[in-house]
């Protein structure tokens, strides 16, 4: 393990390195503490997620999700960022993909509805935590093809989750194409 000791004294020479060109690293480090990170949340559970559904995950994911401690719950998930925030500096978000929506029945990702994440909002409110809302499109049962947004599957593709306000994202699909979607 790198002493604390080394890695003060490799700071201290890049300083005077980066003072020589009018850099001042102490003022570019702390601008950096005040940029959200936002970790994504299938890094708790190798894309696991919570959704209730049925038959095996395909969709070319090449993840086992069978790591020793992995996170089986979404509430073990969140103690697991918990835990991770005491250990990162800085301001901090959290990215959700719709597999991690807590419901006790199966959910049709066309019908996630923002209640399906109350739970996650008043954690991450109760924290002052910044959420992302990505949308997962592996494996879907109503995409039948990798041309996610060839025009007959258009309204599939588009029916996004809804908060509180409009937003648009650029989402690449299977096929490498980008189109932003709008809801």
């Amino acid at each position: 393990m790198i002493q604390e000791s080394l890695v003060c004294k490799a700071y201290e020479l890049a300083k005077e390195r980066y003072q020589a060109f009018g850099i001042d690293t102490d003022s570019v480090v702390e601008k950096l503490f005040q940029i959200p990170i936002s970790v994504q949340c299938w890094q708790g559970d190798d894309i696991g997620g919570y959704e209730k559904r049925t038959g095996a995950s395909g969709g070319g994911i090449l993840t086992t999700g069978n790591y020793p401690g992995k996170a089986r719950t979404a509430d073990e998930l969140r103690q697991d960022v918990d835990q991770l925030r005491t250990l990162v500096s800085g301001k901090f978000r959290f990215a959700l993909h719709a597999i991690y929506l807590e419901s006790e029945q199966p959910v049709d990702r066309r019908e996630i509805r923002p209640e399906h994440f109350a739970r996650w909002t008043a954690w991450a409110k109760d924290r002052g935590i910044g959420l992302d809302f990505n949308p997962t499109f592996l494996p879907i049962r109503w995409q039948r093809t990798a041309l996610l947004f060839h025009p007959p599957m258009r309204k599939s593709a588009n029916s996004g989750l809804t908060m509180q306000k409009p937003a648009a994202q650029s989402v690449t699909a299977s096929d490498g194409n980008s189109a932003p979607l709008v809801s």
